[in-house]
Parts: structure tokens; C-alpha cells; sequence
């Protein structure tokens, strides 16, 4: 008999795994539409592959095609439902719900997503800002201090806190949220300009141009120490 190759499981799974790294490493260098073909080409390769079908959706909703994004996240995970109970993939599945505007499909998943994932704060920050844009800010306060609770340090659970806070006028809690995301992660901006917003509005110009020179000099630092000195 005529020998046929085929690659055992394992190994497909594997170069799916490479394939969706490139799909990846070309969306995020905007290169959307390459990226998009390479993870086309792949999935009809492995259809049953978790990391295509999620890589593609992720392509999707970069490129505002939520509808699309939205059937290849639920395939996503389907597949991965079927290896473990853990999916933090459901809390952006609601996430793209809402932005179709299947609200209810949203807060079931996110029901969902915390039963299989509890303290995600990825997850919580989705969720948070989805309740923040539905003008229920006191529950996307409680959502974000879910987040923060996980210890994970997730940065943008505290941003967001902040501007929550700063929304129902609470400007110092909204200010101290600010700061205390600063050293979770210095190149976050928002966590260093939003409260110099504040100061600025409050008539601090001075204190707020200080914040701002200050933050970006601290950040320009930790970029040469973190990224340039390893190459060096």
C-alpha cells in the first residue's frame, strides 16, 4: 500500500501553535491583512485547532468585524471546554456580546466565565468597563474591585476604578486609584495623565505639567533599563 504522511496529533497541534504565534506577531505589527490570510490558511489546515480559531477571532476583533470574531471565540471555546473546565477565553466572549449588543449572551458567559474562572481580572476589567458604558457605575466599581481583589496586579482594574470614581466626582479616590496603578505597570499612561488632568482642571497647572515631565522621564528610564540595556 502507497504510504500516506500524516502528522500525528501532537505535532499538529503544534504547528498550529506556530502558525497562530505568527498570525500574532503580525497583527501586532499592524500588518492585519497578512496576518489574517496566514491564520485562514492555517485553519482550513486545523479546523479543530483552539489556537486558530481563537487567533483568527482575535484578528477579527482588531479589525471591527465583532460578528465574525464572535462565531470563531464561540468555536475557540467550545474546543477548550472540551479539554479543561478553565476558560478565561469566556470573559472575552462576552466581551465581543457586547459589542453586538447581545447584552443578556453577555451576562450569562460572564456568569459563566466566573464559575470556570474566578479572579480573573482581565476579565473583571472587561466586564467593569461594559457596566461603566451602561451608566452603572457603582456596579462597575464593584466589578473592578473584584479585579483588584485577584492580587494580580492588573493595572488597567485600577484605571478604570479611577475613572468611575472621578465620574460620580470622587476625585481624590479617583486619584489615588491613578497612583496606585503607576508602579503595577510605568508605561501606562492613562494612570499618570488622568490625574494630571484632574490637577489641571482644579487650575494646578504647574503640579499637573510636573506629574506629566516626571512620568514620562521615570518611564523613558525603565524603557532603557528594561528593553535597550539587555541588547547592550
Amino acid at each position: 500500500a502507497e504510504r500516506e504522511d500524516v502528522a500525528p496529533p501532537a505535532e499538529v497541534e503544534r504547528n498550529a501553535g506556530a502558525v497562530e504565534r505568527l498570525g500574532f506577531v503580525l497583527k501586532h505589527l499592524g500588518r492585519l491583512d497578512e496576518s489574517r490570510k496566514v491564520l485562514e490558511e492555517g485553519l482550513k489546515a486545523s479546523p479543530d485547532s483552539y489556537d486558530l480559531n481563537w487567533g483568527l477571532g482575535s484578528n477579527c476583533w482588531w479589525r471591527g468585524a465583532y460578528r465574525d470574531a464572535m462565531a470563531l471565540y464561540e468555536e475557540a471555546v467550545r474546543l477548550k471546554l472540551k479539554r479543561t473546565n478553565h476558560c478565561v477565553e469566556l470573559y472575552y466572549l462576552a466581551g465581543v456580546y457586547l459589542q453586538v449588543g447581545e447584552r443578556e449572551k453577555a451576562l450569562a458567559t460572564v456568569r459563566k466565565a466566573r464559575e470556570s474562572a474566578p479572579e480573573e481580572p482581565e476579565g473583571e476589567n472587561i466586564f467593569g468597563m461594559a457596566h461603566f458604558a451602561w451608566g452603572e457605575t457603582e456596579e462597575a466599581i464593584a466589578t473592578f474591585d473584584r479585579g483588584i481583589a485577584a492580587g494580580s496586579g492588573f493595572s488597567y482594574c485600577h484605571v478604570n476604578k479611577g475613572l468611575a470614581l472621578y465620574a460620580l466626582g470622587r476625585e481624590e479616590e479617583a486619584i489615588a486609584c491613578y497612583r496606585s496603578a503607576q508602579p503595577l505597570n510605568p508605561f501606562a499612561m492613562p494612570s499618570f495623565a488622568r490625574p494630571a488632568l484632574i490637577l489641571e482642571g482644579r487650575g494646578e497647572t504647574e503640579q499637573a505639567i510636573h506629574e506629566i515631565l516626571k512620568a514620562c522621564d521615570d518611564s523613558l528610564r525603565r524603557l532603557k533599563t528594561d528593553y535597550i540595556d539587555i541588547y547592550t
